[in-house]
């Protein structure tokens, strides 16, 4: 069990990484694609940025989830 947890916590912190890292790398990188507007006076750059705010909330919903889930599994005989 403890291998399992361990299996998902290096995936989901990799994952919130990447995530993380791909904005400023974007901005870096890419810029006239992050300066595209988006929605009103919305660029990709801020959606994206605002969508980190949903991206933590839902990996931290999904962990906490899934490890109830494993912890469950583990006292069962």
């Amino acid at each position: 069990m403890m291998e399992r947890k361990k299996r998902w916590q290096v995936t989901l912190t990799l994952f919130f990484f990447l995530y993380f890292i791909s904005l400023p790398l974007l901005i870096i990188l890419a810029p006239s694609v992050m300066s595209v507007t988006v929605m009103g006076p919305l660029s990709l750059a801020w959606v994206m940025a605002l969508s980190q705010f949903a991206m933590i909330g839902g990996v931290s919903i999904f962990y906490y989830y899934l490890m109830k889930k494993l912890e469950s599994e583990g006292e069962q005989p």
